[in-house]
């Protein structure tokens, strides 16, 4: 592979196809690609063999965006994303802060319930395209504790043409951790939690997020700021 200037962007480019793997503003971007690729080069299982596991909310949807539409729409604030640096962010908001401890979370939670229920949740730009292409580099599950109902889910998934193969729908409040489910080679996911639990000989791919950026990033946990890096590319 090799990396080459066009249009202002660095982009990486196969030697033995020509085929163009990505452009990115800089340098390092390329170069963190690059080590991406040979990664999934390196580690590559047959296509039907490989498992994936992909989470739902801070991936293939926008579920804090519109959680907090609804809470700055009641609040007269202006609150974004950018502004929950912690996993539980409740307590980063003087509203919800102010409340008693056992109705912080709760109240958060009635909200993000009732974006679900108004239609309010918008999917991740290019999540059904990246969906697609994932299901030609093994079986793709989602494995998700959004609060939206199970028939919602579906039918939001469906709506917005994003495709899987299997869908685990941990129930609200289960202590479950997604890790426990070892068929899965890969995760996709934003939790920091998860980059914790995910043992060694599996990957969590960590989609980039205001809440986990504290992570440790160790061996087998890769930061990536796309979906699109999460796909395997032939070098």
């Amino acid at each position: 592979m090799t990396i080459v200037r066009r249009g202002g962007k660095y982009c990486l480019i196969s030697k033995k196809t020509g085929r163009n793997l990505g452009c990115y503003r800089t340098r390092a971007g390329a170069e963190r690609r690059e080590r991406q690729v040979q990664y999934f080069k390196h580690n590559r299982r047959r296509p039907e063999q490989r498992q994936y596991a992909v989470d739902v909310d801070g991936v293939l949807a926008e579920m804090v965006e519109a959680a907090l539409a609804r809470l700055n729409r009641e609040w007269g604030t202006h609150y974004t994303k950018y502004d929950l640096t912690d996993w539980d962010f409740w307590h980063l908001l003087p509203e919800l802060s102010a409340l008693p401890e056992p109705k912080q979370k709760d109240k958060l939670f009635r909200t993000m319930e009732a974006a679900w229920e108004a239609g309010e949740v918008r999917p991740t730009p290019g999540a059904a395209a990246f969906m697609r292409r994932l299901r030609a580099h093994g079986r793709v599950t989602i494995v998700t504790k959004t609060l939206a109902r199970d028939e919602l889910l579906r039918e939001w998934l469906r709506d917005n043409d994003i495709v899987y193969d299997e869908l685990i729908h941990i129930p609200k409040g289960s202590k479950l951790s997604k890790a426990t489910f070892q068929q899965f080679d890969v995760f996709v996911d934003d939790s920091p939690k998860l980059a914790e639990e995910v043992p060694t000989g599996k990957t969590l791919l960590l989609v980039d997020q205001p809440w986990n950026q504290n992570v440790d990033m160790r061996s087998h946990v890769r930061r990536i700021y796309s979906l699109h890096e999460a796909i395997p590319s032939e070098p």
